[in-house]
Formats: structure tokens, C-alpha cells, sequence
């Protein structure tokens, strides 16, 4: 029962990094599946460390990672919990998992949930996610406690069944893995003509879960979505103000002289700024525009404000458009450089911008949510007209008439505090 094995190492390795831990895992915890109680709880020299930081559920950690717990939902509840005890004021009682938490990373418009050992059952797990976020997350990573050394009951396959129809789960998906473990020599396949698709055996013939694989029909498929990443420097038409210009990480390529805004270097920019009112238009092909099948798009990008210096304390209304449709206005608070971003180069200025915020739009049939946060009713995923054209075209605008006219800096996947460029993603309807 290695849970937690590493913490004391990997805290002698690294002192400075915050451990994050629900308060309850702290508790008393035992296995009594060999008939006597083993301890399986975690050492308790790591409640002592002092980058331990305890948790009594959510926490937002940043505006990428937000972790979770509170699951309190028992549908298909491994029977093998049941041996799982916690102690309580000198008495056993049933194990809850209330010290189970989970992770939330967001990035490129993209939610990864990690759970580690999901004892509360991945259904459980799912449905406090939609919860909190009103939707399904993009991938799931977790162990799922359903393989066992013992042989599997009807009722261990029945539930296992069911949690894979709930889930959803395709028969190319589940073929995906039985692969890999056919790879390994773990398992075999035989043709069975009864139901036309596979039978898997493990190697020592013994028959394993029966899995039926069938080839997915046209109207069963589900396009991957589409992702394209757009360098901050590859704009088709822009206009800046005097005090304005970019940067590489390497070195600085611009500045000052707005008539070289169009200058051969800019593709290489992972920095780009201008005061006051200004724009950066940029163009892709809409060949992603699948007609009757594009769900949802998602543009996704690091900016802030442009002071001269920089100011944590400077608002800018930022006008986002798609194809010449005002989709929303974001409020940057600041131009932030009171530290280096994660990849902003050491070289570059103390006293200039070195991070963003990282902003999110997103458009459905519901209409155009920015951060999460529905903002515009009146336009959706079809009121675009993502099809018509060859093109489509994405603005960044700082309007003259805007209540903060506070200039706009782009950051680059090598500038500020995220790994990325401008990120456009198109999702596809699920059939």
C-alpha cells in the first residue's frame, strides 16, 4: 500500500513545493481482507511538513489546476470497499473515502480530471465533476478498481458492464486496450464467426471477460477534435499605437516604430505589445467546419493590459471577434510584471510585462461563454457562419470609444505563464 511512499523523499528533494491533502487523509485507516487489521493509512511524519497544506475540499489552486473531493455518491460501489475500515475514536467504521481527492487541469480550452485510487467509483467521481463544472471532462485518468486476482462473479461482471454502458464506452475503445494487452502477451484474440467480431482468452486459456467487437458504422463515429495552434506573429492585419513593438525569446526584434509592425521577424514573436487603442487580426481555414457536425469551438489565448513599464492596476477592455461578429468583451485588470513567468526568458526586462492571464471563449448551440461564464445569449455556434468562405477570421481589438483603453499584450507559447500559442479548437457532435 504505497500511497503516499514517496512524499517524504520527494519533499527532501524538493522543500519549496506545496503538498496539497484533504485534512481526513490524515485519519486512521486499515484492510481487514486477510481476516485481521493491517494499517494502510499514511505515515504521519508528512503531517509534520511544512509545505503541507490541508484541505477541508475544493481549492482553486490557479487558474489551471482546481482540485475536488466531496463524493458522496455509492452507484456501483466495489464490493471489495467493503473490507476497508477507518478508525474512530477507538471503533471501526466503514471507510468513506472522504480523503479522496481529485484534479482538475485545464489548458488549450482542454479539462483533464485525475483521480488516483477512485475508490468512490468513477460514475461518483464523474457526476460530482458535472457538479461543479455542468458538463463531461475531455479525459479521464484513474485507477478504476476493476481487475482482481480473483475470478470475476456474474455480479463483478454485470457491474462492470453496466458502469461501461454509463460511461458510454465504444467497442473501437475498448478494442484500443485489448490491444495493447494482446501486445504484451497477457491475452489473445480468436475469430468468432456467431457475432461476427473477437473472442479474448488469457494466454493460459482460461476464457477472460467476454468483449463482443464489432465494426463502428459512420453514423457511430465521432470526429477527434480539431486543434490548431496560431503563432501570436502570424496575424493578417493589425494596428498599433507608437509605443508598441516584439520580442522573441531570444531577443527583442521591434519597438517603437509602428510602421514595422509587418516586419519578415514578427512570425517568430512570442511577445507582442501596443498602448492605447490597437487590433491583431489573424486567419485559418475553415476547413474544420464540418457541415451538421461541429458542436462547440473554443479559442484560447495568454494577454493582459499595456502600461508603460508595468502596472498590476491598469484595465483594458479587450473586444474579441470572430469573422467580424463581436462574440464578448474581456476585462484585463493589469499589465503584470511584478515576476518572471513561468517561460518568460531571463534575459528579458525587469522592468517590463512578463505574464498574462490565460482567457477562454467558448461557442455553442447556448451561445458564447467566456471563462466558464455565459456572456452572450444572442450568438451561437450556427449564428457565425462558420462554413461560409475559406476562411476564418479571429480579431483582438482595444477600441478607441472603449471605457479602458489600456493597450494589449499576446504572449507566445515561449513567453509569460503558459505553455501555449493562441489555440483554436473545434469539437464535434457526438453521434
Amino acid at each position: 500500500y504505497d500511497h503516499t511512499g514517496g512524499v517524504l523523499s520527494f519533499a527532501e528533494k524538493n522543500p519549496t513545493a506545496k503538498i496539497y491533502m484533504q485534512r481526513k487523509a490524515g485519519g486512521d485507516y486499515y484492510n481487514f481482507k486477510e481476516g485481521f487489521e493491517k494499517y494502510i493509512g499514511i505515515g504521519k511524519r508528512i503531517l509534520e511538513l511544512p509545505q503541507l497544506q490541508l484541505l477541508d475540499g475544493e481549492m482553486k489552486i490557479d487558474e489551471e489546476l482546481f482540485l475536488f473531493s466531496g463524493i458522496t455518491g455509492r452507484k456501483y460501489f466495489a464490493k471489495s470497499n467493503l473490507v476497508l475500515k477507518k478508525k474512530v475514536n477507538g471503533e471501526f467504521q466503514q471507510d468513506d473515502f472522504a480523503h479522496e481527492q481529485c484534479l482538475v487541469v485545464k489548458q488549450q480550452g482542454q479539462h483533464v480530471l485525475l483521480s488516483g485510487c477512485a475508490h468512490n467509483g468513477m460514475i461518483n467521481i464523474l457526476e460530482r465533476y458535472e457538479e461543479i463544472y455542468d458538463g463531461a471532462p475531455d479525459v479521464v485518468i484513474s485507477g478504476f478498481h476493476m481487475m482482481q486476482k480473483e475470478e470475476y462473479t456474474k455480479e463483478d461482471i454485470q457491474n462492470i458492464s453496466e458502469i461501461a454502458k454509463e460511461l458510454d464506452i465504444q467497442p473501437s475503445s475498448a478494442a484500443f486496450h485489448l490491444k495493447i494487452l494482446e501486445d504484451a502477451k497477457l491475452i489473445k484474440a480468436e475469430n468468432n464467426t456467431s457475432f461476427k467480431g473477437s473472442q479474448w482468452y488469457s494466454y493460459n486459456d482460461e476464457p477472460l471477460i467476454l468483449i463482443k467487437t464489432r465494426k463502428l458504422s459512420n453514423a457511430q463515429k465521432q470526429l477527434p477534435p480539431r486543434i490548431i495552434n496560431i503563432k501570436i506573429g502570424d496575424f493578417i492585419d493589425a494596428k498599433v499605437s507608437k509605443s508598441c513593438g516584439m520580442a522573441t525569446e531570444i531577443t527583442q526584434i521591434m519597438g517603437g516604430n509602428a510602421n514595422d509592425i509587418f516586419n519578415e521577424a514578427r512570425h517568430d514573436a512570442q511577445i507582442i505589445w501596443s498602448s492605447d487603442s490597437c487590433f491583431f487580426e489573424y486567419a485559418i481555414s475553415n476547413d474544420y467546419a464540418i457541415e451538421d457536425e461541429l458542436d462547440s469551438i473554443t479559442l484560447s489565448l495568454e494577454l493582459c493590459s499595456e502600461a508603460r513599464g508595468y502596472n498590476d492596476n491598469f484595465p483594458s477592455d479587450i473586444t474579441i471577434s470572430i469573422n467580424d461578429i463581436e462574440l464578448c468583451v474581456y476585462k484585463s485588470l493589469g499589465d503584470y510584471g511584478n515576476r518572471y513567468g513561468a517561460y518568460t526568458p531571463n534575459w528579458w526586462y525587469v522592468e517590463s510585462t512578463k505574464y498574462g492571464s490565460l482567457v477562454t471563449v467558448y461557442i455553442n448551440n447556448n451561445g458564447v461563454f467566456l471563462n466558464e461564464k455565459l456572456v452572450n445569449k444572442h450568438i451561437n455556434i450556427k449564428t457565425l457562419k462558420l462554413m461560409d468562405g475559406n476562411k476564418t477570421k479571429i480579431k483582438f481589438e482595444v477600441k478607441p470609444n472603449s471605457e479602458n483603453v489600456g493597450g494589449l499584450n499576446l504572449f507566445g507559447s515561449k513567453f509569460g505563464d503558459y505553455n501555449q500559442d493562441i489555440t483554436f479548437t473545434a469539437k464535434y457532435v457526438n453521434k
